[in-house]
């Protein structure tokens, strides 16, 4: 099927169905990789299946199958697995052995509630999997026929068709390289000094470093603050008036002085005035 763009007209045929997105037309199209992804129920999965697709004739089919009656465990490291988190996210490994025992390179897979789309990669890289796990499967499965299996993939979230479909998108390797450097570069220029450890040694100046290990869910932050001198005593009381903390958050509160040196005895006395571990350490 050849790309093309989406269109009202198409879009007409399926605003009757149920789970249609919230959201205007012209949001919807721009989101859109038609025929392939399209932000709402997808108007071609028909002309998709009668492309792809093998008519089924119960006089003359042959396929049987015996169940797959084998344990599957699968880690949750790989780097496909890890691009986006989801929950119920099942490893494509894991689904590549069901799909290698019950399906032939040529078939069409449906799965109605894909999530992020696990089912498709798992389809995709039938056709093309690392040489290790290549080698795994034939010592496991000596049966299997590699090749492509076409996927159709369906949920009521927009979010997770919007993820499935970028996980399952043709990509221009260079290009996506060229453009994911720049996002890094830029990203670098305008956050980089949130994560500096060293900073400029200045005369009568304060390295106030906060530690929040478990913020929102994710690996430690650190901010640092650079105030002038004062005394260890000062900075305690200050943390009486000029700190709060909320949930896993400490803040600093413009105003009021500021410690220049502090020992292990001032450092307990902080931590304790300023609600248990929040701060961690001062230097």
């Amino acid at each position: 099927m050849e790309r093309r763009k989406l269109t009202k007209e198409d879009i007409d045929k399926v605003r009757d169905v149920e789970g249609f997105p919230l959201g205007t037309d012209e949001d919807i199209i721009a989101l859109s990789d038609a025929p392939y992804y399209t932000a709402c129920p997808n108007p071609f999965i028909k002309e998709f299946v009668e492309e792809y697709g093998h008519p089924y004739d119960e006089a003359t089919d042959d396929y049987h199958c015996l169940p797959f009656a084998s344990d599957v465990s699968e880690g949750k490291s790989d780097a496909i697995y890890n691009a986006h988190t989801y929950h119920t996210k099942v490893p494509y490994k894991a689904i590549m052995r069901y799909i290698l025992h019950y399906t032939n390179p040529g078939d069409v897979i449906l799965d109605g509630f894909c999530g992020t789309g696990m089912t498709g990669v798992a389809a995709n890289r039938c056709e093309n999997t690392d040489d290790n796990f290549r080698l795994q499967i034939e010592r496991e499965m000596p049966y299997v026929k590699w090749g492509l299996r076409y996927s159709v993939l369906g949920d009521i979230s927009p979010i997770a068709t919007l993820i499935a479909g970028n996980y399952t998108a043709d990509v221009d390797i260079e290009q996506f390289e060229k453009d994911a450097n720049e996002v890094l570069k830029s990203t670098a220029a305008e956050c980089e000094w949130m994560f500096q450890t060293l900073p400029e040694k200045k005369e009568n100046s304060l390295c106030l470093r906060l530690s929040l290990p478990d913020f929102a869910g994710r690996s430690r932050i650190q901010n640092r603050v650079r105030t002038g001198t004062s005394t260890a005593s000062g900075f305690a009381s200050q943390c009486d008036s000029g700190c709060q903390t909320s949930g896993r958050v400490l803040q600093l509160l413009p105003g009021g002085s500021a410690l220049s040196a502090a020992g292990s005895q001032n450092q307990n006395a902080v931590r304790n005035r300023s609600g248990g571990d929040k701060l961690l350490f001062l230097h």
